[in-house]
């Protein structure tokens, strides 16, 4: 058991916080891949789908000895089940993620355009761990990242012209997935008040799409 789950860093109460967010974001994930299919167009923008598998792999592979060191076995698969999922999800923007864009220079070379994020992501959080900006299992770039998908969720359903393209489901399901894995962190790094004020800001706007969706979908 002490393999799958390391408690000497994060407690029970902040463990279990942070396992059920990542449960949450399972689904979210899920949730995109079937919607992707289904309605030939993925809602996850653009740049953030390229963050996350750029992210996900430097965590999962690169410094995946480093999570499961800090968290477990456990949680350093989970790391690298995210990683996997969003590579049907990065699948689906080689496909579709043109309909995001309306300039031609972005719409007609959107494929190119997915791999430069990649590259640029995956040299970002390699270099921005290396340089010892980071914790042991990358929190401060995942908000940074999350930052990123918190702003742009709200930025392309303001200027997408269906509404009914973005799911309600998923707008629940990544508020509380990042929500209680933001409270888990902020209770173990407690003097971190730029990861407090980060975590902070995610939550906010996570909040806000909510409430935007609702009152568009409606």
């Amino acid at each position: 058991m002490d393999n799958l789950l390391n408690l000497n860093n994060l407690n029970e109460i902040e463990m279990s916080l942070f396992g059920i967010g990542c449960i949450f974001w399972l689904i979210t994930y899920i949730t995109y891949i079937k919607n992707i299919f289904k309605e030939k167009f993925v809602e996850i923008p653009f740049i953030v789908v390229c963050l996350n598998i750029s992210w996900e792999f430097i965590w999962s592979f690169v410094f995946g000895n480093s999570v499961g060191e800090y968290l477990g076995l456990g949680l350093q698969i989970g790391y690298a089940l995210w990683f996997f999922f969003d590579c049907v999800i990065f699948y689906g923007l080689l496909k579709y993620g043109y309909k995001q864009f309306n300039m031609p220079m972005m719409k007609n070379n959107a494929k190119l355009w997915a791999w430069l994020f990649v590259l640029f992501g995956l040299v970002f959080f390699y270099t921005f761990n290396i340089s010892g900006y980071d914790t042991e299992i990358g929190t401060i770039s995942a908000y940074l990242d999350n930052l990123v998908i918190s702003s742009a969720y709200i930025i392309l359903f303001m200027n997408s012209s269906n509404k009914k393209l973005f799911s309600k489901g998923v707008a629940w399901y990544k508020m509380l997935g990042t929500g209680l894995i933001s409270l888990s962190l902020v209770m173990h790094w407690s003097e971190n008040y730029f990861l407090i004020f980060i975590t902070s800001v995610v939550l906010i706007l996570d909040i806000y799409y909510i409430f935007i969706i609702n009152k568009y979908r409606n």
